[in-house]
């Protein structure tokens, strides 16, 4: 057994001089006591000293003065200053804590003569562990000295004793800012919300419908949860109550409202819904430089991706599993066509588009479910990543939705079941001082139907199955010419709430409280009350009359829109025209000018000698049936110079709503005969003109007086012309005295024969031509719509002179003459080489004839 023997106890300097002071034999052991300067500062104050006791082994063969330290670590605060100057190498490799920051340092004396009381000398120990610049725990060597023996030529100002851990921190930090970024991890879903439908539901807890899921508290909680408080849950009762909040971003989860299945003819082409899709991650752009693709998804080859519809796992599809290069996988795809889509497994590349980095692998993904897979009612799906190793899933929006796949009936009033309603007596409420007479017939003026009020009712069945709407524009009480009376609208039905006045506007809300236990099945009824109120300006004659302007007109119409359904339309109430209206008595006519039928304004009597010239002095009363102011006259009808027997439906004028006592001009009850039109025109300025023209439209033709044309039941007839005494003096021209400004000296036409010459009529304001453009038998030329005369013996044309028109039809007369007009001056056909006006009647707008 070896001896131990304490050779000698000192100081540590004394180490130094152990060889000259006496030899020490191996085994033996030395122990050094004294202190280790602790330096803070350069300076001598600046140090302390540490107390140690510190163990040496000996050798048989010093090297010097130098022996190993057998001591493995001391402590203490602060670090000790170590010099060769002082200790030699004698304390090289003793393990040092410093007590201050738990640091573990290898002690290395600097080499230096100087003493450890002059200096701080503490730069040369080597950090062991502590020092990993984010306090991390692995011991780490220091880096050394490079082989060309400095740092300084590189990025990062390293030395030999920076630890290891923090030089590959900094380059990793720096490897990071020139890294491609590694796209997000799954955090977001979609869910495509078009054709969504606001709405109220007929089903909820409070009353159940076979084979539909009401929307409870505890429905949707198995992941996220969801708040109901915006979706319907029960039936409601009143009007009052909120309508369903709609979450319309199609990224925000919640209520996405309600939708319907694809039944043709049950739903409109615009609400057939087939399917809910979506999308994950869909507010990620594409990443820089195109290292990864837009909606990307991290972690793309960890765990599951698992669709839950309706709390249930419905389709999954794995990350981790292999893939064929670019090709989609697809898994749990149902055979209705639902389906979880992942794209191929793909990496994130560096700017270059060539290098990748490993380990930032990412997919992307979509869902649709088909509306085969949904079930009536409510509806919830969310899609979560769940990761391995029982880590947390990571889940998204959570989407709700009422899915109604319709299968009932619905219809509107039928007439045969369910009789539309109308109360309107004859000529009930109808204003007869609002009259006036065109030609004996009499009209209805502006403002006859202010008094008139008709009520109307219809009905629809089966429209609040299963869903119905909450919109006003789903009710239309349409009318036509009529001001519905608020006060009057109700709406009503079984087991629906009653709507009155301004609210009923829209579907009333069911009544559970009094039917709790059937309600998708009711019934409405809509009702209300209106006056007639015609503003248009235009002229209506009673069925089998003709009709100019059916505006006039006035009726009733109904109509629901049930949500997610087709409108259904009652049938109206048809237009009712039983009864005659007029609200235009001159259109363009005018003194000067047009003559266009509208009124009987300058309508005069006829007299072989002269023409009257003052307006408003026809009676439009007196019934023509015989000869009236000196003949048998022509009727005005429907804005148009016609036969009498032709006006109105055959002749009769009697209606159910009047006016009353018409006249009757029907075969039988009127004098045979031709029949007379007289009209003057006055000369705005003085022309200095004798020769003029008429313009004519219409349908027919004019012959010369003596034609053989002109007979019973055709389209022939006659015209006349005469002056009054302010021109001409009597027997002058054709001063009080009726002329054939078609044949014979006081036409300018080119001369025709009384056997099958005429002039014939523009059918629109569009074909008068002034020029000769029609040939006649014989070659013989004539313009249309134009009659061209002269009054040479006569005077030019004074201002304020007075010509008179009349226009000879024979009893039967088969056409119609719209409009005429009177042109003062020197126009002519054109065969003389004289100019040719736009015609006059071009310058009346088309609905004004």
């Amino acid at each position: 057994m070896s001896q131990i023997i304490q050779h000698r106890r000192g100081s540590l300097s004394g180490i130094k001089a152990l060889n000259t002071s006496g030899p020490i034999h191996r085994g033996e052991i030395l122990v050094a006591t004294g202190s280790l300067y602790i330096s803070s500062g350069s300076s001598d104050s600046d140090n302390y000293h540490l107390s140690a006791s510190i163990f040496f082994g000996g050798s048989l063969t010093p090297s010097g003065n130098e022996y190993k330290a057998l001591t493995q670590v001391i402590s203490g605060s602060g670090l000790p200053s170590v010099t060769t100057g002082t200790y030699g190498r004698s304390l090289d490799g003793i393990l040092y804590i410093n007590t201050d920051d738990n640091k573990l340092y290898r002690l290395v004396a600097e080499t230096d003569a100087n003493p450890a009381t002059s200096g701080n000398f503490t730069g040369s120990h080597q950090l062991i562990s502590g020092g990993g610049g984010g306090g991390g725990s692995s011991d780490y060597p220091s880096i050394g000295t490079p082989d060309d023996g400095t740092y300084t030529d590189g990025v990062f100002p390293f030395t030999s004793t920076t630890t290891i851990a923090n030089a590959i921190d900094q380059i990793n930090e720096v490897l990071k800012v020139i890294a491609p970024t590694s796209p997000p991890n799954y955090k977001g879903l979609s869910f495509g919300a078009s054709g969504t439908k606001t709405g109220k539901l007929s089903f909820g807890d409070n009353h159940a419908i076979s084979g539909y899921t009401n929307v409870g508290d505890n429905i949707g909680q198995t992941y996220g949860g969801s708040n109901y408080a915006s979706i319907q849950t029960v039936v409601f009762a009143t009007a009052s109550t909120g309508i369903p909040a709609i979450v319309a971003d199609d990224e925000t989860g919640g209520f996405k409202g309600i939708y319907g299945a694809s039944s043709v003819g049950t739903i409109s082409a615009n609400d057939r819904i087939a399917a809910r899709s979506g999308k994950g991650n869909p507010d990620v752009s594409a990443g820089a430089n195109g290292s990864y693709n837009q909606y990307a998804i991290g972690d793309g080859k960890v765990g599951v991706m698992a669709l839950y519809l309706n709390g249930a796992r419905f389709l999954t599809a794995s990350l981790s599993g292999s893939d064929a290069a670019g090709v989609d996988q697809q898994q749990d795809t149902t055979s209705n066509g639902s389906n979880l889509t992942l794209s191929a497994t793909q990496s994130v590349f560096f700017s270059d588009g060539i290098a990748k980095l490993e380990g930032a692998e990412y997919r992307t993904f979509t869902y649709a479910i088909a509306a085969a897979d949904m079930r009536n009612g409510h509806n919830y799906l969310t899609v979560r990543h769940e990761l391995a190793g029982g880590a947390p899933a990571r889940t998204a929006a959570k989407f709700d939705w009422i899915h109604d796949d319709f299968s009932g009936t619905m219809a509107a009033t039928d007439n045969a079941t369910h009789p539309i309603t109308s109360s309107l007596s004859a000529a009930q409420g109808f204003d007869t001082s609002k009259v006036h007479a065109v030609s004996g017939i009499k009209f209805y003026t502006p403002g006859f139907g202010a008094s008139v009020v008709q009520a109307y009712t219809s009905s629809f069945t089966g429209i609040y199955q299963n869903v119905y709407p909450t919109s006003t524009s789903a009710i239309t009480m349409g009318s036509n010419n009529m001001t519905i009376d608020s006060s009057t609208k109700k709406i009503e039905g079984s087991k629906i709430s009653t709507l009155t006045g301004a609210s009923a506007n829209k579907f009333p809300d069911l009544d559970v409280v009094n039917h709790p236990t059937t309600t998708e099945d009711s019934n409405m009824t809509m009702s209300f009350a209106a006056t007639v109120d015609i503003t248009d300006t235009g002229i209506f004659h009673a069925p089998g009359s003709g009709t100019t302007n059916a505006a006039c007109s006035f009726g009733f119409s109904s109509r629901v829109t049930p949500l997610l359904r087709s409108a259904l339309s009652a049938p109206s109430i048809t237009n009712e025209n039983r009864y005659y209206y007029n609200s235009i008595t001159s259109g363009s006519t005018s003194e000067a000018y047009v003559e266009t039928f509208r009124g009987e304004i300058y309508r005069q009597a006829y007299s072989a000698n002269s023409i009257g010239s003052t307006s408003n002095t026809w009676n439009g009363s007196a019934d023509l049936s015989s000869t009236t102011a000196g003949a048998l006259q022509a009727v005005q009808f429907q804005t148009k110079l016609i036969d009498i027997k032709s006006a109105g439906n055959s002749g009769v004028f009697t209606t159910f709503h009047g006016p009353s006592g018409q006249p009757t001009y029907s075969s039988g009850n009127v004098d045979g005969g031709s029949r007379s039109y007289v009209r003057y025109f006055k000369a705005p300025f003085a022309s200095g003109y004798k020769e003029f023209a008429i313009e004519f439209v219409g349908s027919g033709k004019i012959v010369p007086a003596g034609s053989s044309l002109f007979q019973a039941d055709d389209e022939y007839f006659k015209v006349e012309v005469m002056r009054g005494t302010t021109a001409n003096v009597a027997g002058a021209g054709v001063a009080n005295a009726w002329a054939d400004p078609v044949e014979g000296s006081f036409s300018r036409l080119n001369a025709l024969n009384n056997t099958d010459h005429y002039v014939p009529l523009a059918s629109s304001t569009s074909n008068i031509s002034y020029t000769e453009n029609v040939t006649l038998s014989g070659g013989t030329t004539v313009p249309t719509g134009v009659i061209p005369w002269k009054d040479s013996s006569g005077g030019v044309v004074s201002a304020n002179d007075i010509f008179g028109i009349h226009i000879i039809l024979p009893e039967g007369f088969t056409g119609n003459i719209d409009a005429i007009a009177f042109n003062y001056t020197s126009v002519t056909s054109g065969n003389d080489g004289n100019s040719v006006t736009v015609p006059i009647l071009q310058n009346v707008s088309s609905g004004n004839l």
